[in-house]
């Protein structure tokens, strides 16, 4: 059975759906009860330095953290359906594939960024006993982080999208539309403006592609967790959403520049080709085209 289509395993109605995006909800609100508690504590220590971007980093990933059991409680428990099915629709993960796309992806971001660099406004910021702190946070926390995203978007509201639209093409493009939205409070936006919004729902549109036609999450997963581990690592700038002891600081002024384009146009087109081939994907037209039966 498809991806899209694992909503038929359990329970699906209007009241079911009515729950768990209450629960889900809840769950936010609590989350960010918890960092306002923490912060109310701790306010003395969270003006952004030199020695706390991680202690920063480790609360800013709170609420995120708090939205994946509710999740993965509905799923079970509300839908009665395995929690599995909104990871894969094979008979257990992935987990080459997830290295795959993490490989392939970790090697074009690096290539991406080192041709990208003029090294003007860049400036060497290694600090041994932060970066090792930032390692620990980024590899423990960051990917736990961008489960809950593709869990909720490319997982849950996925499949509940083709629920509701009986379309894979319709519930790709919604689903990458909200993915998009939800990005909309990101400080890049002040900075760079609602253009940068083009690369989020760009950005999400390539990941629903990835889940829809791969038949599971592993791909995506993969592919966004190095994008966020690298850039928490490799490059921070004072206008984007992680602030990080990275090993490079980029002062350069905010931009929608063209690497972020070649992104959007060559990247992630060349990647959905790559992995078309490697994995022969079967039945793409009628995934995009055709309606849900």
């Amino acid at each position: 059975m498809q991806f899209i289509k694992q909503y038929k395993k359990g329970t699906d109605n209007f009241g079911t759906y009515m729950l768990s995006i209450a629960l889900i909800l809840a769950s936010v609100v609590i989350g960010n009860l918890i960092l306002a508690i923490w912060i109310g504590f701790d306010a003395q220590n969270l003006e952004i330095n030199d020695s706390n971007k991680s202690y920063i980093l480790v609360l800013k990933l709170i609420p995120a953290l708090a939205v994946i059991p509710a999740i993965l409680f509905s799923v079970k428990f509300l839908h009665k359906r395995p929690v599995r099915s909104v990871f894969t629709a094979r008979e257990k993960f992935d987990w080459k594939r997830l290295f795959t796309a993490f490989v392939i992806w970790g090697i074009c971001m690096t290539v991406l960024t080192v041709i990208s660099f003029d090294g003007t406004d860049l400036i060497w910021n290694f600090q041994p006993v932060l970066f090792v702190i930032l390692v620990i946070v980024s590899v423990l926390l960051l990917p736990l982080q961008v489960m809950m995203e593709e869990i909720l978007f490319r997982g849950y509201l996925f499949q509940a999208f083709g629920a509701l639209f009986k379309h894979g093409g319709v519930a790709v493009l919604v689903t990458s539309v909200f993915f998009g939205m939800f990005h909309i409070g990101n400080p890049e936006v002040t900075h760079l403006g609602y253009q940068v919004m083009a690369f989020y729902i760009l950005s999400g549109l390539f990941l629903t592609l990835l889940t829809h036609l791969d038949d599971g999450l592993e791909l995506a997963l993969g592919y966004h967790i190095v994008n966020n581990v690298f850039i928490a690592l490799v490059v921070t700038s004072p206008y984007q959403a992680l602030q990080t002891d990275a090993l490079y600081l980029d002062n350069t002024p905010p931009s929608f520049g063209w690497h972020q384009w070649i992104t959007l146009g060559v990247a992630q087109p060349l990647m959905l080709f790559i992995f078309a081939k490697i994995y022969r994907w079967k039945g793409i037209k009628s995934k995009l085209l055709a309606r849900i039966v």
